[in-house]
């Protein structure tokens, strides 16, 4: 194997490669990567919980391929060098000689004997859809944080949903649900392929094949086929395994959606409010161990914003109120509101609810293509 490409391309390759090493690292196993060397490319590849690709342009002398440890090529992360970077395994088979800094650095890979299996790719007739990257890496970001926690519990994990829509679209869906919240986002793209259904994904995997894959305004194609699910822009694919967990009916629970109120609040001035309980809950944990619950008392046109067990705050809020309101105080956990409400794309975030037992719901774009719930907290007795 034999070619020559851009030091900067192959060090950014190697850099993107290690953010799946990272997480496919094992501690007893040294992670490997493949060098692949094609008609005018080269492609740095890595395997296991998450598979990635990655293509970089080369001038290719001999095609060929080269299995080697991350940890060896790795080092081209911690140099930034202009020209060329030459690579060759001519003089001994089991050695890739890198060469780069004009000729006068140079590494030597040592070939791993152990099987490399190569990361898949979508059969022919894998079901797809595609969507521009920055769409699906907003609609990432505005579910993942209602994701659990808890690596073991059934809720840990990103519901994907593709549905036939009107019009020859596709709704596609991401959802989280922890059992405190659930969050929504929806958007529509062109149908291709005939799959439509729900899978499950892990939340960090979603997070790092975005991470591997991200461009500025390339579509991420997407397929879904053989248990796995595929990623991929021109230069750049992934490949990770669905889930098979016992994942809550969330649409059972989003169609018995019922507002009894709303309340349209200035986004900016809730989250002044909303940072104002925070600190307070930091600063009662920190002196307690308690953390307490920010409360929303709704009135005609004003919600009152303060937080309990500490009574120097409270701020009266102006609203645009509708429908029957709540009597009692609603408490929240301040966290989690405050993060919903960051995520709000709107100017004026719109609340709605029954009472202060029921879930609260905010709501954004013409099919709610935003949707957040929210369970309110109760005091314990």
């Amino acid at each position: 194997m034999k070619f020559k490409t851009n030091f900067k391309d192959m060090r950014e390759a190697v850099v993107t490669i290690g953010k799946a090493v990272k997480k496919n690292m094992s501690p007893i196993e040294i992670s490997l990567v493949k060098i692949e060397a094609g008609e005018d490319y080269v492609e740095l590849s890595t395997n296991g919980s998450i598979g990635a690709c990655v293509k970089i342009q080369a001038v290719v002398e001999e095609a060929g391929s080269f299995v080697t440890s991350f940890s060896g090529i790795n080092i081209l992360s911690v140099r930034k060098c202009d020209g060329d970077i030459n690579a060759s395994n001519e003089v001994n088979e089991n050695t890739l000689v890198l060469k780069y800094r004009g000729g006068k650095a140079k590494t030597e890979l040592a070939a791993v004997d152990k099987v490399f299996n190569s990361v898949a790719n979508p059969t022919d007739d894998c079901a797809n859809v595609s969507l521009p990257y920055a769409s699906l890496k907003s609609m990432c970001k505005d579910t993942v944080f209602a994701a659990d926690d808890n690596v073991a519990s059934d809720l840990h994990a990103i519901k994907v949903n593709i549905m036939d829509d009107t019009d020859g679209l596709l709704k596609f869906t991401l959802a989280a649900c922890d059992g405190k919240s659930i969050a929504v986002r929806t958007a529509y793209a062109v149908k291709e392929g005939a799959y439509t259904g729900e899978i499950l994904i892990l939340p960090d995997v979603l997070k790092i094949s975005l991470e591997i894959l991200e461009t500025e305004d390339e579509n991420v194609k997407i397929s879904i086929g053989n248990g796995k699910l595929f990623m991929e822009t021109e230069n750049a694919r992934t490949c990770f395994p669905v889930l098979d967990k016992n994942y809550p009916d969330l649409n059972r629970i989003l169609n018995a959606k019922k507002c009894s109120f709303t309340a349209s609040i200035k986004k900016d001035e809730l989250i002044e409010a909303l940072n104002c309980a925070s600190y307070l809950q930091q600063e009662q944990k920190a002196s307690s161990g308690t953390e307490g619950f920010v409360s929303f008392k709704f009135k005609e046109n004003a919600v009152t914003v303060g937080f309990t067990c500490m009574s120097q705050y409270a701020e009266v809020l102006d609203s645009v109120t509708t429908g029957e309101l709540p009597e009692q105080n609603v408490l929240f956990k301040t966290s989690l509101i405050k993060e919903i409400v960051a995520l709000y794309p709107n100017n004026n975030v719109v609340i709605g609810g029954t009472t202060e037992k029921n879930p609260f719901w905010l709501c954004c774009g013409e099919h709610d293509e935003y949707l957040y719930c929210a369970m309110p907290c109760r005091l314990r007795e």
